[in-house]
């Protein structure tokens, strides 16, 4: 503070909301690190929230309904699926829970949600593209959720979960 070097964080949870702000600092710089701020880079979170919402919004009518899979049966594209959901799921977790690396967890989210949006599953796998899909977008909110509560918990009630998102689990 004394070198004037702070950044006034009321204009930008004004402006960008404060999950995008929460989000962008942990996204910015390991703990260990000190920050170096950057508008693009609050400007970038706000984006990839943006579109984890887009992602959620379009999938519930896909989702509503969508059965089981058995995970051995699915066929080759989906089975390829289904693993990078697992090896994201352990990547988020092992950031997290062993090295506090925030910024590798939301980094590994972000490029699942570029694999979400590339992936094209063929027509005559839709139903169990659609439980995996229920699945993996699930999952997605609940592994964003320590980052972005706020924004999370209304995904999650958009889903259709009617008890609170950190009642849940993976």
């Amino acid at each position: 503070k004394s070198k004037g070097n702070t950044v006034e964080a009321d204009p930008l949870i004004e402006k960008y909301g404060a999950d995008t702000v929460r989000g962008f600092i942990l996204f910015a710089a390991p703990p260990e690190k000190e920050l170096e701020w950057n508008d693009k880079g609050i400007e970038g979170i706000s984006r990839f929230l943006g579109r984890v919402e887009r992602f959620v919004d379009s999938s519930v009518p896909q989702t509503a309904g969508a059965g089981n899979f058995e995970p051995e049966k699915l066929p080759k594209a989906l089975k390829a699926y289904y693993v990078m959901l697992n090896k994201t799921i352990k990547k988020v977790k092992e950031d997290v829970e062993k090295d506090f690396h925030f910024n590798t967890a939301i980094a590994a989210l972000m490029e699942y949600m570029n694999y979400l949006y590339a992936f094209t599953p063929a027509e005559a796998e839709r139903a169990e593209y659609n439980a995996l899909l229920k699945r993996a977008v699930e999952s997605v909110v609940l592994l964003l959720a320590p980052f972005t509560p706020h924004s999370c918990e209304e995904l999650w009630q958009k889903l259709g979960n009617k008890k609170s998102i950190f009642l849940a689990s993976l």
